[in-house]
């Protein structure tokens, strides 16, 4: 049984448009991921600044022969 050119294109529109939906939808989340990468890498680098100066200095052993 054909289906009718006009239901066929009423179809794809509609696909059209969930696939155009879905894409911004994950346009947004890669959006907000992004920023939470970015918060968390700047997060990283403060505790890692942190652990620098809190870390005591290194100690030279000297060799005795």
């Amino acid at each position: 049984q054909a289906i009718p050119d006009a239901s066929k294109q009423a179809v794809l529109d509609r696909t059209v448009e969930n696939l155009q939906a879905t894409v911004t939808q994950q346009q947004q989340q890669i959006e907000t991921l992004t920023a939470q990468l970015k918060d968390n890498a700047a997060q990283i680098q403060k505790a890692n600044a942190q652990l620098e100066t809190t870390k005591p200095p290194a100690k030279v052993v000297m060799n005795k022969r």
